[in-house]
């Protein structure tokens, strides 16, 4: 994991691009004033942490609703 001042990615905003896709799946950590402010990571990584994320909000969701099955017994069907 890289660690850049503010500083250091405004004047040399084309090295930092490059840092940024040699690190692989490591985010490069941005600091203000001595405190990590933002981590930037690959285009690829942040997509399939997106995608990861949803994913998971989905699974929050499904397990938040009612089990029609086991709230009610099921009725036959009458012939």
């Amino acid at each position: 994991m890289q660690l850049l001042t503010s500083q250091q990615v405004q004047t040399g905003f084309g090295k930092f691009a490059d840092l940024v896709k040699q690190q692989g799946s490591e985010p490069v950590i941005i600091t203000q004033r001595k405190r990590p402010t933002m981590a930037v990571f690959r285009y690829d990584e942040a997509m399939e942490m997106m995608r990861l994320s949803a994913k998971c909000d989905l699974f929050r969701r499904c397990e938040k609703m009612p089990k029609i099955a086991e709230s009610r017994p099921m009725k036959k069907w009458q012939s």
